[in-house]
């Protein structure tokens, strides 16, 4: 299971594909250099999965949210996005997803944002 330093680097990868349109080779490079080289193939996963099935999850992310998120806070979009695809398609327990996600709030500096996380990832499980 990743962990919320791990959810929260692959949540500024994604961020940058999907808004400021990096590549993903480029998007990831930067991230990668703070986490422990035993996180990096974690971390890749998740940005590599996240970016392929972001079409499909971006639209579920945007009806469960009741207004969209200012812009300078889209890379939480990013962290819920990552929340999907662990719920989805990695053997992570449902509830150690939700956590690891709400705990990485705190690593992106938006710890105020950390209900928020918490109440649309338990929507998208019911």
């Amino acid at each position: 299971m990743p962990s919320a330093e791990v959810c929260a680097t692959a949540a500024c990868a994604i961020d940058r594909v999907t808004r400021q349109g990096q590549s993903l080779a480029k998007a990831i490079q930067e991230p990668l250099a703070k986490l422990k080289s035993t996180r990096h193939a974690e971390t890749r996963e998740l940005v590599w999965g996240t970016v392929r099935w972001y079409f499909r999850y971006q639209p579920l992310i945007n009806q469960l949210l009741y207004r969209p998120l200012h812009k300078n806070d889209r890379v939480l979009e990013a962290l819920l996005l990552c929340a999907c695809y662990q719920y989805e398609f990695l053997s992570a327990p449902d509830f150690a997803v939700t956590s690891s996600s709400v705990d990485a709030c705190t690593h992106l500096k938006r710890p105020s944002y950390r209900s928020l996380v918490n109440a649309v990832l338990r929507k998208h499980l019911r």
